[in-house]
């Protein structure tokens, strides 16, 4: 991915300043245009900002909560963004330190999630970078609702794990060689949402990175979603990667 314009959101007040350096540094690593969109409280549409935004390669914007009814059903602010853009945004909750420390990105193996981490790995290449996928144990459950004894039980989920540290390896390889120094892996087990949230809170992670499914309020409300539970449950950064971005234009084979 290659970052050449930013647009970063703000009311220019105090808590917001955070995310104007956050982007004003990002801008600098990769020599981006920064265009600064003044966003009071309240006063402009959502409408609004995605057309402003339409074309830049990254929204920065500082984290907001909206107590209302509305916003309760609806989600974040940046949710509805993300339903009108498919343009990544990067959500500022702390004031760090000019570069990431530590990235956790937040995988299921798939080819747009690849495109995903390298997104990740572009972002700021001094950071040092985390896969992690969480196990899901869905089947598991249903095995033991059908009263499976709990030796077939482990078994399942020794193979699932087995499963999981293959695939894991496959992702790592197809990832390359170039931050390979700089790139762990982890597996978690359970709820994709807050397992990630775990984990950063374990690793210290500074940013966190997941993938994002257009959909409608409504669904976001019944299903949920990686980054609603990230964003709602989670204390660091956030960047949040549309599918309709990483559509999958780049070869599997690993980098050389």
């Amino acid at each position: 991915m290659r970052i050449g314009s930013i647009l970063v959101l703000s009311d220019l007040t105090a808590p917001q300043n955070i995310a104007v350096r956050r982007a004003c540094h990002l801008a600098g690593v990769h020599q981006a245009t920064l265009k600064l969109m003044h966003v009071p409280p309240g006063s402009r549409k959502l409408a609004d900002i995605a057309a402003e935004a339409r074309g830049v390669d990254l929204i920065v914007l500082a984290n907001r909560h909206e107590r209302s009814t509305a916003a309760f059903f609806r989600g974040r602010p940046v949710l509805g963004l993300l339903r009108r853009l498919d343009t990544p945004v990067l959500v500022v909750r702390r004031s760090q330190r000019a570069h990431y420390s530590k990235v956790l990105v937040a995988v299921d193996f798939t080819p747009r999630s690849l495109a995903m981490a390298r997104i990740a790995a572009a972002l700021d290449p001094l950071a040092q970078l985390e896969l992690f996928h969480a196990v899901d144990t869905a089947d598991e459950a249903r095995l033991r609702s059908t009263e499976t004894d709990e030796q077939s039980v482990r078994s399942f989920r020794a193979k699932r794990r087995r499963r999981a540290q293959k695939d894991m390896s496959a992702f790592q390889e197809s990832f390359g060689a170039a931050r390979r120094d700089r790139t762990r892996t982890a597996l978690g087990r359970g709820d994709a949402g807050w397992q990630t949230v775990l984990r950063q809170q374990r690793t210290g992670a500074d940013l966190v990175v997941v993938g994002k499914k257009r959909r409608s309020a409504w669904e976001d409300f019944l299903c949920g979603s990686v980054a609603h539970r990230v964003l709602s449950w989670g204390s660091s950064d956030v960047l949040i990667v549309p599918d309709a971005c990483v559509g999958v234009q780049q070869p599997l084979a690993p980098d050389r």
